[in-house]
């Protein structure tokens, strides 16, 4: 998670790349450069690449991991990358300015699922949090899910006292009984409930009314979707078609899990047992290809990028909206 000051920093620096970078002209007989990030729902890419289902779909990528989503930015902007999977908010930032012509092509997974605010005794609704001490990790999901929440019942941030803390701290605060309510990361959720006893869990993410999703995205500048729009479809039907069903059905569940330890293990560097890398992935929502095509066609996923960019502007991360006419390119869902 970035600050504040660093993630602007970081976003105005992908600006003057863009002004200065000179793009080199795309070559459709070169290997598909695929950038994509080192967290469980990214390491699905790697699986599909040991698996041999891009060859088999007969289409020559070359994976390329990033740490974050403003370097993997950069080197699209740069040309060294074609398209790339990474966090929605980077995603959105960049296409509200004008760097380059980036489209949304699909989703890697919905990230919202695990997380949940809890509460103090005595706090047991959202109304009751307002005048509460109440901690985000400002421009994260759980900022947003907060607000989310909030606006549920009619609440804003404003009514709340809030406390601008990453998660770590506000664990500790939050079991040292000097913040009121938070969203801890998933991993830790069963631990601070454990230590503060009195403690509950206020709000889950299917307690929002309406659907409620954060997405990871698949993203693309648009010259290269006209240029290698028959190669990107190929990845995304590999992804959607291949690798989410290869984690998701119980026939191969458990192989699947096996791959990606290995992946973050020997690839990123983690040192997780299977069970803690099964729990990263049923905390994740994955979409084969008729879910992802409904998501799409329904206006599922047009509403929640435009809900999460609006709250961006809000916060100030955006300081214009996206052009929602343009920003999510169909044609790669549509051949699927």
């Amino acid at each position: 998670m970035l600050n504040r000051r660093r993630f602007l920093s970081t976003i105005g620096s992908l600006m003057v790349a863009g002004s200065l970078a000179t793009t080199p002209a795309i070559a459709a007989d070169e290997p598909l450069k695929v950038g994509y990030l080192q967290f469980t729902s990214f390491g699905l890419i790697n699986v599909a690449e040991a698996q041999q289902w891009f060859e088999e779909e007969g289409v020559d990528v070359e994976l390329v991991l990033f740490d974050s989503g403003p370097p993997l930015l950069e080197a699209m902007i740069g040309g060294s990358i074609d398209i790339g999977a990474l966090g929605g908010v980077p995603t959105l930032r960049t296409a509200s300015q004008d760097i380059m012509d980036l489209r949304v092509l699909s989703v890697v997974a919905d990230v919202s699922g695990p997380s949940k605010i809890i509460s103090q005794t005595g706090i047991n609704s959202i109304e009751e949090l307002r005048g509460k001490k109440v901690s985000i990790p400002w421009a994260t999901t759980q900022h947003y899910i907060v607000g989310q929440a909030l606006a549920q019942y009619g609440m804003t941030t404003d009514d709340v006292d809030l406390v601008q803390m990453e998660v770590l701290d506000a664990q500790g605060a939050f079991i040292a009984g000097r913040i009121d309510a938070f969203a801890p990361a998933p991993s830790a959720l069963d631990r601070v409930l454990e230590a503060r006893k009195d403690s509950r869990v206020l709000f889950s993410t299917s307690d929002f009314t309406d659907p409620f999703f954060v997405f990871d995205l698949w993203a693309a500048p648009a010259k290269v979707i006209d240029a290698r729009l028959e190669d990107i479809q190929k990845v995304l039907r590999v992804f959607h078609g291949k690798s989410v069903p290869y984690f998701t059905s119980p026939d191969t569940s458990e192989a699947a899990a096996q791959d990606l330890q290995n992946w973050l293990n020997k690839v990123v560097g983690a040192n997780l047992t299977a069970e803690q890398v099964q729990q990263q992935i049923d905390a994740l929502t994955f979409f084969n290809v008729d879910e992802v095509r409904k998501i799409n066609s329904d206006g599922t996923l047009a509403t929640m990028l435009q809900k999460q960019s609006e709250f961006l502007k809000e916060v100030g991360i955006l300081e214009s909206l996206p052009d929602f006419d343009k920003l999510l390119d169909p044609r790669v869902i549509d051949g699927l």
